[in-house]
């Protein structure tokens, strides 16, 4: 996805390429460029071939989609480049703690609790801003600072969590249920509200 940092024009490119040589130039094989540019008012999708595309390589023409569905909808760029850049971080913790679920996991069941409430506030909080309310261009040094404040609410939430285990295990389950909607959501019912 290519966008500029400064403004919210957005789209998309995707280039096809297949293994058939191009009838006017055999060095090259045949295959299609698609750009959605993002067009909010757009009632229905709009197809147009790229003049310019043709003119300079007619072995892959460039068709033009402006539509409401190349708009962008949420950017967890910064977010994903810490997490590219830190992925050590990452990978030790999710390997700890998931070694401490399997080894003592049911034996421990308030430190589970406590677990999971504490990733699930941080995870969320990190979603959250970085889906929602920060930009395209965001600094990789403010992954730590609102990381911070999201570790110290998943502390207290985890704290509450196993403290009272009735409420946690509530939680978790609703948490359980939000995630397998989401899931029957993407995999299955998505096309049926379009």
């Amino acid at each position: 996805m290519n966008a500029d940092a400064n403004d919210n024009t957005t789209h998309i490119q995707i280039e096809y390429m297949t293994d058939a040589v191009c009838a006017k130039n055999e060095d090259k094989k045949n295959g299609i460029v698609y750009e959605f540019q993002c067009d909010e008012n757009a009632e229905e999708d709009i197809f147009s071939l790229d003049p310019t595309s043709v003119a300079n390589d007619d072995c892959i023409p460039k068709v033009i989609v402006s539509s409401k569905h190349g708009c962008k909808e949420i950017d967890i760029n910064a977010l994903w480049r810490w997490c590219e850049s830190n992925w050590w971080i990452i990978a030790i913790a999710m390997i700890g703690g998931g070694a401490f679920e399997w080894v003592l996991g049911q034996k421990m069941f308030k430190p589970t609790l406590f677990l999971l409430g504490t990733i699930s506030v941080l995870a969320v909080t990190l979603f959250f801003f970085y889906a929602w309310i920060l930009p395209y261009s965001t600094a990789d040094w403010l992954v730590w600072l609102i990381g911070g404040i999201g570790l110290i609410l998943g502390l207290v939430v985890g704290f509450f969590l196993a403290k009272l285990t009735r409420v946690g295990v509530a939680a978790f389950g609703a948490w359980i249920g939000v995630i397998l909607a989401l899931i029957i959501h993407e995999a299955f019912l998505y096309a049926t509200h379009s």
